[in-house]
């Protein structure tokens, strides 16, 4: 009996989240719920917060692909309103789910801490979802309003007085609070301490670079090394490297959002997956949609034994010569296009030291942790460039090692760098592009505003620099 009520709470406060999408914070509790007893089984409301995560709002699929469709990594082939990120002065659907859904899930973060039947370990999950969707609302749309208490359904968050440092400072608060409280758990689809040190590596680079100088901003560099060295990582072996993106798990992986079969949509088609895969037969993948494909002006100056050119390929349709697809997102474990995204990997904790180091003007070492991850990914290793450590290299190690997994406009952004952004001069020859748009170091356009349906409705937000 005990268990059958933990799956229907689980399945209640699924419910919540999925249906909230539209109206968060609008409707009554009761709307999605129907029973309060959803809110007092703890596990039933951690399950609901891990799931909020990987609805196709969120990172199910949106926000993986909205910042590589805006990236200089790809190629617009086919219409779709999604080309057009870098116009969106009223702001977009896409960006108002992923805002929407990012705040569902920080209601949920707050139910459980509330809770106290709440477990040490379930309130350290919860502190550290909080800051990992905090640290998702701060880099992508700047002031957001900061709530850390348990609000009514039909509350409008709004700005008060809360800066973006005091967002970083909340981040940094519940990182803090999770370290005291979570284990070192095995399970890859649950936070654990390391993913603790890995998240705060993110976190401390992106502080330093958008918000500090001096003194301060080489603490928080410093800061970096040190929670990177924390952690006694593994690397998918170079053979494997391909295969680590179609399965779960994996000894490199830090943190993954899990999904099944039944997850993230109703069909194939809402998948990650779908969106990349050919839109025409294959013989070895299942027709996808194909919106967009790789810029082949960077995936061909891939070294040949850079083990990273699997997760493109240009043979896949034989009229499309010169088309490289996007097949990183294939499957998991069978499914087709079904993608648990592994939001924490032992190789970015590397390429944020890495990062680090270089600003510390400590090249030489910078240039190791190159070389430590080139060893795993060149077929044979030796054939692997040494590396020398400088912030070019490693912004172009960082856009391959990291490539559509939603990296490369925040790594430009930080480091004050233009994104030319192409297209195909024809769908069926994608070898031959053009520049679409140039965004200029430090526009606006690498950052998204709010939706024109919060800031009408809500007077008190404040909407993203520039816009």
């Amino acid at each position: 009996m005990k268990i059958n009520k933990l799956y229907t709470a689980i399945a209640l406060i699924g419910s919540l989240i999925l249906t909230s999408c539209k109206e968060m914070l609008e409707v009554s509790p009761d709307h999605y719920l129907g029973k309060e007893e959803a809110y007092t089984i703890p596990e039933a409301q951690l399950n609901g917060i891990y799931y909020g995560m990987i609805v196709n709002n969120y990172y199910g699929r949106n926000f993986y692909q909205k910042f590589a469709v805006g990236s200089d990594n790809i190629v617009k082939r086919r219409g779709s309103s999604w080309a057009n990120i870098h116009n969106m002065d009223k702001g977009s659907g896409e960006a108002d789910m992923i805002y929407t859904q990012a705040y569902d899930v920080l209601v949920n973060i707050h139910h459980l801490l509330a809770n106290e039947q709440a477990s040490d370990e379930e309130k350290g999950q919860a502190y550290f979802m909080r800051a990992f969707v905090y640290f998702d609302l701060v880099r992508t749309f700047g002031q957001v309003p900061l709530v850390t208490e348990v609000l009514p359904y039909d509350a409008k968050p709004s700005n008060t007085d809360n800066s973006e440092l005091d967002i970083y400072g909340q981040v940094e608060k519940d990182l803090d609070e999770a370290l005291k409280l979570i284990s070192n758990t095995t399970d890859k689809s649950k936070a654990s301490v390391d993913a603790i040190h890995a998240l705060r590596t993110r976190v401390f680079l992106y502080k330093a670079d958008e918000y500090l100088t001096g003194e301060d901003q080489r603490e928080y560099y410093q800061k970096v090394v040190d929670e990177a060295e924390l952690i006694n990582g593994t690397l998918t072996e170079a053979k494997d490297y391909f295969k680590y993106f179609q399965e779960n798990g994996g000894e490199e992986t830090i943190l993954e959002f899990l999904m099944v079969q039944g997850q993230g949509g109703n069909d194939t088609d809402d998948h990650l997956g779908s969106r990349y895969s050919p839109n025409k037969n294959s013989d070895d993948f299942v027709r996808g949609q194909g919106y967009w494909t790789a810029n082949p002006a960077w995936v061909s100056s891939w070294h040949q034994d850079d083990v990273r050119r699997s997760i493109v390929d240009s043979t896949l349709v034989s009229n499309e010569p010169g088309s490289f697809f996007i097949i990183k997102f294939t499957e998991t474990d069978g499914e087709p296009f079904l993608h648990s995204p592994k939001v924490l990997r032992y190789a970015e904790v590397l390429l944020n030291k890495a990062e680090a180091l270089y600003k510390l003007e400590r090249t030489g070492e910078a240039a190791l942790e190159i070389d430590k991850l080139r060893a795993e990914r060149y077929l044979p290793s030796d054939s692997a460039p040494k590396a020398v450590g400088d912030i070019d290299e490693i912004l172009e190690e960082r856009r391959k090692e990291l490539a559509f997994e939603g990296h490369r406009i925040f790594d430009l952004r930080r480091n004050r760098r233009e994104m030319v952004l192409v297209e195909a001069e024809d769908e069926k020859k994608n070898a031959e592009i053009k520049v679409r748009k140039t965004v200029p170091a430090g526009d606006k356009n690498f950052w998204w505003p709010l939706a024109e349906a919060w800031t009408s409705r809500n007077p008190n937000l404040i909407n993203t620099k520039g816009y």
